[in-house]
């Protein structure tokens, strides 16, 4: 039997676990899955794990077929990433299936994560999906919305990345409203000496921190770019006052907390920034951290990349290899 509290545990693995696990009763529940229900999996959902990950088959998935769901965009409701995440799937899927209500979502087994989602669509500013993407997030469980930080995700094969405005920083407030306050910075791309880019210097960070988005996002993360007058950068996470709280530090909430232990440091071009104080010999990596998202420029719905300047565009300290 697949115990529920290893199954919370895994959930708390997702961008969007507390909210989920709150409005479906998997967070703050004890051993419960549900009021009045079994926490074990139906045997529908058994022998659907069995489908979808193959202990039963004595033939492996072709790569045509374990990537079929991956090959349009789909909207995004809970990202596991627990070693065991092929077992939490199957009862997480029925449990949002039923009283999550969404009965159309699916499993989507991609290389760094499983994804419960829903959806197919070409395009991620189709008619269609912007319409169903405003209608998961409506969804209203006792009370709360468990989707209302869900997305749309990339398919995870790979394509040529171009411009990605849906991606830009700048777009946050617009998705998800005033609310959204913070952004985790894990990244940031620029000259390796640090000195004036040129503009071919400034192409070549720009599509970087767009293609580090870009893989982000196919892994389930809500990801984002932004583009500074020097260099580049690469969020993650949409973050209001009940996550944080500036006159108690150290407070973060579980998803933030979740977020962080995922992406600990803040890189520079892919790697560790080590910041030395005074009487600090080995000095500690620079972790990832909290910046403010930019108010979104007039005409907001253009979707253009953003040349100014914010608080996430500053000076790195000497690089150092992660230890």
């Amino acid at each position: 039997m697949f115990d529920i509290k290893y199954l919370q545990n895994s959930l708390r693995n997702g961008l969007w676990a507390m909210a989920v696990g709150a409005a479906l009763g998997l967070v703050g529940g004890g051993a419960r899955a549900w009021a009045g229900t079994d926490p074990k999996p139906s045997k529908e959902m058994q022998e659907e794990a069995r489908k979808l990950f193959g202990k039963d088959r004595k033939d492996k998935p072709s790569d045509s077929e374990a990537n079929a769901a991956s090959r349009q965009w789909c909207i995004v409701l809970l990202t596991l990433r627990d070693d065991d995440r092929d077992k939490a799937a199957p009862l997480a899927l029925d449990q949002i299936r039923g009283k999550g209500r969404v009965p159309e979502a699916y499993v989507d087994r991609r290389a760094a994560a499983t994804l419960i989602a829903c959806g197919k669509f070409d395009a991620p500013d189709s008619p269609e999906a912007e319409r169903e993407l405003q209608r998961i997030r409506s969804i209203e469980v006792d009370g709360l919305r468990p989707y209302a930080y869900a997305v749309l995700c990339p398919p995870e094969i790979k394509t040529p990345i171009g411009s990605m405005p849906e991606y830009n920083l700048l777009q946050a407030k617009v998705q998800f409203g005033e609310h959204a306050l913070q952004t985790l910075q894990v990244a940031v791309y620029g000259r390796d000496d640090l000195k004036n880019p040129t503009e071919k210097d400034l192409k070549e960070c720009r599509d970087k921190a767009e293609e580090y988005c870009a893989q982000l996002r196919r892994e389930g993360e809500v990801a984002y770019y932004y583009h500074g007058p020097r260099r580049s950068m690469v969020t993650i996470g949409v973050f209001d006052q009940s996550d944080y709280d500036a006159q108690v530090p150290g407070y973060n909430s579980a998803r933030l907390a979740d977020t962080k232990k995922r992406h600990p440091y803040n890189l520079y071009n892919g790697a560790a920034i080590r910041e030395k104080r005074p009487g600090d010999k080995d000095g500690r990596l620079q972790p990832s951290m909290l910046v403010k998202i930019p108010d979104p420029p007039p005409g907001a719905d253009s979707k253009k990349p953003g040349e100014g300047d914010t608080s996430q565009d500053r000076k790195p300290v000497k690089l150092a290899p992660p230890r």
